[in-house]
């Protein structure tokens, strides 16, 4: 190899003087001169210097060394590419990409007559061509068949991790091994460096780093650091060196990962594995393929309830073989990565009470094993999630109301919801999620305020949900009478409204928003249906409501009547007048009609309801201007609301 690189060069240097006696002016004019493997090349338009490098056009150097090239003119970039190598410049900017990593040139590219100009070092030396400058005659001579060096690089495979290097031409690979300190050196005699001399770290698959360099006579040369103990094996062709490296086990570990209970296996890379259950007796079994333990076989005694050791040994030449021996069947899973192997073993759920207090609800959870447990979810329907979670044999799901217990089941019994003879708790369920964990689901009557989980040692957790406090008007009965209907229009507007719509429209929205504030709303009508005084009536007294509102909108022989007045009985219940002043205050702020006051009046509806009872009378149908706000949603709403309101105000001071 070293007496052709000699022959070959001495060639060159035959061509050059032969070219430089052949072209005497060239110095004389300044103009540069390019020469490829010993042929004058002629451009279109002509090399020059720029930032003291040469520049010539780009098809003219890489299409001639076997490259492609392709110009995107929208963003004045371009592709130069040639089997697995791609260079990218960019008009005007120094940046240069190669194989996706940025060089900073001299000099950037340029356009000159409609041709893009490049460094021809740069670009010629990139795809494995050596340059020389004969300053003398202006003269670039390139080779474009020299013997390089074109890849040193590290591949994590499957099962194994790979270092491969590749030559331009049939080389030889020289490999020296330093047991001491744990590095091969690869020297390849004759054969230049064509990639950039450094060192990458690698810190993967038992190799430390690669560093590309050079023998003193410009050899290229490779060394590539292991890490101690690594095993290796090597194959080589005319072009190329691939060090193969297998998977070395470098611990065996029993932790609480992420609180569940786990086998580390730590290895020096992502292994092939393989997992079984085995029983009589239960052993969860991993294979890992094409990997070399690094320490030899042994024994990990555990003081565990479910697992009583794991044990470890180079299987086969090519697998090692991991066992944890079980009291009894437990679920596992097995993730993998490049930092090794996790055998996760499923928490066994013995118990779960729920125990319902005033304002909260506690769960614990109580496993055989470690126990994981994420944050919950949700709000009326928490969802509480146990990742890597199975049933012990003879689990159980318990609740409890206020300290006694009201209802045990199997998992079995619980899978689809169950309801709950609760106060704030509807249902329970427990189901598998897709994750193999299993999701427990509560229904609740109230918002969960806030929601607070702590472990109960490694086996247990708890989780307490307050609640948001009730609404203000739980607990409280509420008739409404919107009056009139069916046959009996009530007063009608100017433009021909019916009253009954317009008590009808007002009583259902009140219905709503009493129903939101925890209220039992009882409508005497929720249609355009004719109901008697008397029905009214009995429907109000059967109910055992707290009080009674008859919704109506005035009406009068002259269209000028307006404004907003409240009837009560002084023969009714002692708390009617409160009642009326109360939701006639708020009507009046919140309508902003005329005040026409809080009055009396013997109304069958308030003389004979037996609770709190009053009657609105919202505005005149009569009064074209008021017939006009009561036909409009938005004036419907807010007197719904301003009625609400003092509905509210009215209990709060008789709390």
């Amino acid at each position: 190899m070293r007496k052709e690189t000699k022959t070959k060069i001495s060639v060159l240097m035959t061509l050059i003087l032969l070219l430089i006696l052949a072209l005497p002016a060239i110095a004389d004019t300044g103009e540069i001169r390019l020469i490829m493997d010993g042929v004058l090349v002629q451009t279109d338009v002509a090399p020059y210097l720029h930032n003291n490098r040469t520049l010539v056009p780009v098809r003219v150097i890489a299409e001639r060394l076997g490259a492609d090239v392709h110009w995107e003119q929208s963003t004045e970039t371009v592709t130069i590419r040639r089997d697995e190598d791609v260079l990218i410049l960019t008009i005007g900017s120094p940046e240069v990409y190669v194989n996706g990593r940025k060089y900073i040139l001299d000099t950037e590219p340029l356009i000159r007559d409609k041709r893009t100009m490049v460094p021809i070092r740069f670009i010629s030396e990139r795809l494995g061509a050596s340059v020389f400058w004969d300053e003398k005659t202006n003269t670039v001579y390139i080779d474009s068949a020299v013997s390089r060096l074109t890849e040193a690089s590290y591949m994590d495979g499957e099962g194994e991790g790979l270092v491969a290097l590749k030559t331009n031409e049939d080389a030889v690979f020289v490999r020296e091994y330093d047991p001491e300190n744990h590095s091969i050196l690869i020297t390849l005699p004759g054969i230049n460096c064509g990639i950039p001399l450094r060192t990458v770290p690698i810190q993967l698959g038992g190799v430390s780093s690669i560093t590309a360099g050079e023998a003193q006579d410009g050899s290229a040369q490779v060394l590539i650091q292991l890490e101690p103990g690594q095993v290796w094996a090597d194959t080589q062709t005319a072009r190329s060196y691939i060090l193969s490296l297998p998977r070395m086990v470098k611990s065996i570990a029993w932790i609480h990962d992420n609180e569940l209970d786990t086998v580390m296996i730590s290895t020096n890379g992502e292994p092939i594995t393989r997992a079984m259950t085995l029983q009589d007796p239960w052993r969860a079994v991993v294979d890992l393929e094409q990997a070399i333990l690094s320490d030899g076989e042994g024994t990990l005694e555990l003081d565990h309830a479910l697992v009583e050791r794991i044990r470890f040994a180079q299987y086969d030449t090519q697998t090692v073989r991991v066992v944890a021996d079980l009291v009894k069947e437990i679920p596992y899973q097995v993730v993998s990565d490049e930092r090794g192997v996790r055998m996760i073993f499923s928490s066994l759920i013995q118990e779960v009470t729920v125990h319902e207090e005033e304002g909260s609800i506690t769960v614990t959870l109580q496993a055989e094993n470690g126990l994981k447990v994420s944050a919950p979810a949700g709000s009326k329907d928490v969802v509480w999630n146990i990742p890597a979670a199975a049933w012990s044999d003879a689990a159980v799901i318990q609740y409890f109301l206020g300290g006694d217990e009201a209802g045990s089941w199997s998992p079995d019994q619980i899978g689809n919801s169950t309801s709950v003879a609760g106060v704030m708790l509807r249902t329970i369920q427990v189901v598998t999620d897709a994750k193999g964990g299993l999701n427990l689901k509560l229904g609740l009557n109230r918002s969960a305020q806030t929601m607070t989980v702590l472990k109960n040692g490694i086996t247990g957790a708890i989780l307490s949900i307050a609640l948001e406090p009730p609404p203000p008007l739980t607990g409280k009965t509420v008739v409404l009478d919107p009056g009139h209907g069916g046959s009996d229009p009530g007063a009608v507007g100017p433009q021909g409204t019916h009253e009954k719509n317009v008590n009808l429209a007002v009583g259902l929205r009140m219905k709503d928003e009493l129903t939101d504030l925890g209220a039992r709303v009882i409508m005497t009508r929720e249609g355009d249906q004719f109901i008697s005084l008397a029905d009214r009536v009995k429907i109000a007294n059967s109910s055992g409501a707290d009080l009674y509102v008859s919704i109506h909108a005035n009406g009068y022989t002259q269209e000028t009547a307006h404004g907003t007045e409240t009837f009560y009985c002084t023969t009714g219940h002692p708390d009617s007048a409160f009642l009326a002043q109360t939701i006639h205050q708020y009507l009046v702020s919140g309508i902003q009609r005329k005040d026409r006051g809080v009055k009396t009046a013997s109304f069958t509806v308030l003389k004979e309801t037996m609770m709190p009872s009053a009657l609105v009378e919202i505005a005149f149908i009569t009064n074209p201007e008021e017939e006009l706000l009561l036909n409009s949603d938005g004036f419907r709403t807010i007197a719904a609301h301003s009625l609400c309101q003092g509905i509210l105000a009215y209990f709060q001071s008789h709390s």
